[in-house]
């Protein structure tokens, strides 16, 4: 998992989630159903399980590397490799898992929030709940944040981020219960 995602969920029900005889197991994008598929990118790469016996007794990680180097270089990095290894050549390889495993915060198309997300992923330009998140989604983090031994830390960092604001939202902000 990336880690610009929250998990909202017991992790065990996706690690129990049957990926049958493939090496990986992904989950595409909800709320960005609507996005182009190109041979680049089907699947977004910041949630992947993987069948680490499989992939040792393949040496993956080498062909991985070697087979990255051949393609032309991109934006997308290790999502190009992985999409062109397993669902352009090897789909066999490749099962996937619900979608609420790996939500856009907002979809792209339309702005609606996605309220049934089980893990949610602030990618790209998603905007981020720790910066200037849209309101539907901050009490996912602060909720997940006040659970890890570093909240305070976490709180006080953010100032070096330009946060003071943020901050001072969380202090005022009777919607937000920090």
């Amino acid at each position: 998992m990336d880690s610009d995602m929250i998990c909202n969920c017991d992790i065990f029900d996706l690690y129990s989630a049957d990926m049958g005889s493939a090496t990986i197991a992904v989950a595409k994008p909800c709320g960005q159903e609507s996005a182009v598929i190109t041979d680049a990118a089907d699947f977004n790469s910041g949630m992947v399980m993987i069948n680490m016996d499989v992939w040792r007794e393949n040496n993956l990680s080498d062909k991985l590397l070697e087979f990255g180097r051949n393609l032309p270089k991109g934006k997308l990095c290790d999502q190009q490799i992985l999409n062109q290894w397993f669902r352009i050549r090897n789909p066999n390889q490749l099962a996937y898992v619900d979608s609420r495993y790996n939500v856009f915060p907002v979809n792209c198309t339309n702005g609606e929030l996605v309220t049934d997300g089980l893990i949610y992923h602030y990618s790209g330009s998603c905007p981020k709940p720790w910066l200037d998140g849209v309101d539907g989604y901050k009490q996912h983090l602060w909720d997940a944040a006040k659970e890890t031994p570093f909240y305070e830390q976490f709180i006080l960092s953010l100032s070096k981020f330009r946060m003071a604001e943020v901050v001072e939202e969380i202090i005022s902000d009777g919607k937000l219960q920090v």
